[in-house]
């Protein structure tokens, strides 16, 4: 969103909340991907980040003004935080899990050339559309994503490589009932 400059001295505090909640949000990644697991990490950041998307999309139909530039930066921490705790670091560990043994090496170094080539297109596209449809792109997506690992995802954490292969194997699609967080996410 176009706003009005904010003052240097809040411009300098801004970065340094983003940069503060990109580095604490790591940590609950590192520790929680275990302990939490990955469905529930990818979820909670993937629907955060939709929520911020939207609320981009609301401050780029906004007004300019120097408040505006707060909310920004407000949103954008809001966004790190989610990013790094969630969808950062965590399709790394889920795709080096995904495929079987047999094929993880090449299946993994696949997706990581798709996750590059995706990023490039991304930020060759994104400075081309208006701000609110990117954002509202962008959301759809995140919505996309947190929806493909709710029915799609089984969990891993705290399982063997066996475990991991046996996990995919036996996964079926979840159903959307009045438990949604059911004790064991792999039934």
């Amino acid at each position: 969103p176009h706003t009005a400059p904010l003052p240097r001295q809040a411009a300098l505090w801004g970065t340094l909340g983003i940069n503060v909640a990109n580095a604490a949000a790591t940590v609950v990644a590192l520790v929680g991907v275990d302990r939490l697991g990955r469905v529930p990490l990818l979820l909670a950041s993937g629907l955060l980040m939709c929520v911020c998307h939207l609320a981009m999309v609301a401050l780029a139909l906004s007004p300019p003004s120097q408040q505006l530039g707060y909310a920004v930066v407000s949103v954008a921490s809001l966004f790190v935080a989610s990013f790094a705790f969630g969808w950062g670091p965590l399709p790394w560990t889920v795709c080096s899990e995904i495929f079987p043994t047999k094929y993880r090496s090449k299946a993994t170094a696949v997706t990581t050339a798709t996750n590059w080539l995706v990023n490039t297109a991304v930020g060759k596209v994104f400075p081309l559309l208006p701000l609110a449809t990117a954002f509202a792109i962008f959301a759809a997506a995140c919505f996309a994503a947190c929806a493909t690992v709710f029915f799609f995802q089984p969990e891993t954490a705290n399982l063997g490589m066996e475990q991991i292969d046996e996990a995919f194997e036996s996964h079926r699609v979840r159903r959307v009932s009045a438990k949604l967080w059911s004790a064991d996410r792999r039934a």
